[in-house]
């Protein structure tokens, strides 16, 4: 898991290049996006204003 101070330029760089495939989450304007890194599943939750990811929340689960 990438150390989130890290990943947020990252994902603020791949938001604005239109790359990162958004999902809408029901929950507060939220935005997800599921990925695989290293065996394990992440999911990314984070709040959008334009280009601008305002509040990024990531979670990893290791698949067994």
């Amino acid at each position: 898991m990438p150390d989130p101070g890290n990943a947020l330029p990252l994902y603020q760089q791949a938001l604005a290049a239109g790359t990162i495939p958004l999902q809408t989450c029901g929950l507060d304007r939220l935005f997800m996006v599921v990925d695989q890194r290293a065996g394990k599943t992440c999911l990314s939750y984070r709040r959008v204003a334009g280009t601008t990811i305002t509040m990024l929340d990531m979670f990893a689960h290791k698949i067994e």
